[in-house]
C-alpha cells in the first residue's frame, strides 16, 4: 500500500458550544489531557494538522467530525481507492493504492474552511506524475457525479474519462455507522 507518511498530528475533543464560543466547556487533546476551550478553538483554526471530533453539548455523542485535514484518514483512502481502481487521467493505468489522492477543489491551506475538502465527493487517486501535473501546471478536473471526471490542460484540450459502472456514485456512500458525520 502507498504510504505518504504522517506528520505531527493532533485530535481535539470539544463540544459543538465551546467550538462556537457559545460556552467555555472545557476539550481534550488527545495524549495530552484537558485544554481551555479557548486553545482548541485556536487550534482548530490550525485544521491542516488537527483533526476535531465534536460533542453535542448536551449529550455528549459524537456530532462531527472535521474534514479540514489535506492528508485522509485510511478509512477514506481504502473507500475511493475502491471506488477508483488506477489515476484518473485519461489512459493511466497507475494503481489507485500506488497513488496520491488528489483534491478536485484544491485545498485551501491557508484556510482549510474555505473549499476543497478531504471528502470523498472531492478526491481521486492521481498517480504522482498527474498529480503534480494538475496542482503545478494548470490542469483542472471537473467531477461529473456519475463517474466521470472532465479533465482540463491548460491549453484548452479537455478529455474525460470514466472508470467502469460501480453499483454506487460515490456521493451515496454514507459514514461508516461507528463514524460521525462529517462537519
Amino acid at each position: 500500500m502507498f504510504d505518504e507518511g504522517r506528520r505531527t498530528h493532533a485530535t481535539v475533543t470539544l463540544t459543538l458550544d465551546a467550538l462556537a464560543a457559545l460556552r467555555e466547556d472545557a476539550a481534550q487533546l488527545a495524549g495530552h489531557g484537558t485544554i481551555t476551550a479557548d486553545l482548541a478553538r485556536t487550534l482548530a483554526d490550525a485544521a491542516e494538522s488537527v483533526t476535531l471530533l465534536v460533542l453535542d453539548s448536551d449529550t455528549g455523542r459524537p456530532v462531527g467530525i472535521s474534514d479540514r485535514t489535506y492528508r485522509p484518514r485510511q478509512h477514506l483512502r481504502d473507500k475511493i481507492t475502491t471506488l477508483f481502481p488506477t489515476c484518473y487521467f485519461t489512459g493511466c493505468t497507475k494503481p489507485a493504492d500506488a497513488s496520491d489522492l488528489d483534491h478536485i477543489v484544491p485545498f485551501d491551506h491557508g484556510r482549510p474552511d474555505r473549499g476543497g475538502p478531504t471528502t470523498i465527493d472531492n478526491l481521486v487517486p492521481a498517480c504522482r506524475h498527474h498529480h503534480l501535473l494538475k496542482t503545478f501546471a494548470g490542469w483542472t478536473y471537473h467531477d461529473h457525479h456519475d463517474g466521470t471526471i472532465t479533465l482540463h490542460s491548460p491549453i484548452g484540450i479537455t478529455s474525460a474519462t470514466r472508470h467502469a459502472p460501480l453499483p454506487l456514485a460515490r456521493h451515496d456512500l454514507q459514514p461508516d455507522d461507528d463514524e460521525p458525520p462529517p462537519l
